[in-house]
């Protein structure tokens, strides 16, 4: 039971019900002395009358805890083992936002392209903004299947996972490609420039890709940019550079789920399946492929598994052992 304790008091902590239910504390038997107890993870300090030792021969110390009328800082999961968690909830939540927000990118790509708007690209960036911060915290927001690529090969998501994102990215891309058909009679289906060699398409599209996967990464799964409020902007912002500066060579998608959603339902529709797209999973994925690898190099420590934090359980308003050791006079 002693060595079990810690572990139970974590299971507490990371309890959904935990959060509801009164917060406990140190069972009080008014005979405690000021101390401190450190086992495993956990950090508990003790003050006088608070809680009570229970020395063991071997064991070590135990502590008797019970749920009361009582304050207890302590850590959240999203900080227990030592690195972000990015996203939380359940599968369908996940699937969903990564639903809504790859809609809403293709469906502003289409709409403000086929209607010729000169800000096409600055339209593009903003709705991917915000559609970073309404599902960065559910599902990490990656509305692209390169991205989420990159995120599975830093290891911040399983194969699993990252194939149903990649499934319903394509399927909500397909779907914002209907609805755009039918708002404006046609289907956008990016396509390269006439002068461009396919070795330039590839190339845009590898590099604009690289760079916002790079700053996906960099902003929104790295321990030191952890809780930072400019991760929507950022990416928001690499996705309109792009658009401005390869746009005009390669169609800019920088997404596959841009480049082939719309190019199938062009093809379900009977107008032929289009052969740049072979340019939108290639450029993309290997993008998404090397960011991974240059962020791997540039934070090495990201891969080090950082040391569990101390969780804190602290009475307050009573003597601390340093404290008590001042108060009682040496014998």
């Amino acid at each position: 039971m002693t060595r079990q304790l810690p572990w139970m008091l974590l299971f507490l902590l990371a309890s959904p019900a935990f959060a509801q239910a009164p917060s406990p504390i140190l069972a009080n038997d008014n005979r405690t002395p000021a101390g401190t107890l450190r086992s495993g993870v956990l950090t508990v300090q003790l003050a006088a009358g608070s809680g009570r030792w229970y020395p063991e021969a071997d064991d070590g110390p135990s502590l008797q805890v019970q749920a009361h009328r009582t304050r207890m800082v302590r850590r959240t999961k999203r900080h227990l083992c030592g690195h972000t968690v990015h996203s939380g909830g359940p599968m369908n939540a996940k699937l969903l936002t990564e639903g809504i927000g790859t809609f809403f990118l293709v469906l502003t790509v289409g709409l403000t392209v086929l209607a010729g708007v000169d800000a096409a690209p600055l339209a593009i960036g903003a709705v991917l903004m915000v559609m970073v911060y309404m599902g960065g915290h559910v599902s990490g927001a990656h509305y692209n299947p390169a991205v989420t690529l990159a995120v599975l090969l830093r290891g911040k998501i399983d194969t699993t996972v990252a194939l149903a994102y990649m499934v319903v990215q394509l399927i909500a891309a397909m779907a914002a490609a209907a609805v755009t058909s039918l708002l404006m009679g046609n289907v956008l289906v990016p396509a390269p420039s006439v002068s461009a060699a396919p070795l330039q398409v590839i190339l845009v599209e590898v590099l604009f890709t690289f760079a916002l996967c790079l700053v996906v990464l960099n902003v929104a799964t790295s321990r030191k940019t952890d809780g930072n409020s400019h991760y929507g902007l950022a990416i928001g912002f690499t996705v309109m550079v792009g658009a401005y500066a390869g746009g005009g060579i390669s169609g800019g998608a920088f997404n596959p789920a841009v480049g082939a959603g719309p190019a199938l339902v062009s093809a379900l529709m009977g107008q032929g399946l289009s052969a740049a797209v072979v340019y939108y999973l290639i450029g993309p994925f290997l993008g998404g492929a090397l960011a991974a690898l240059a962020f791997r190099v540039q934070q090495p420590e990201e891969f080090v598994p950082a040391p569990p934090a101390p969780l804190a359980i602290s009475v307050p308003g009573l003597a601390t052992e340093e404290a008590e050791r001042k108060a009682v006079p040496p014998a």
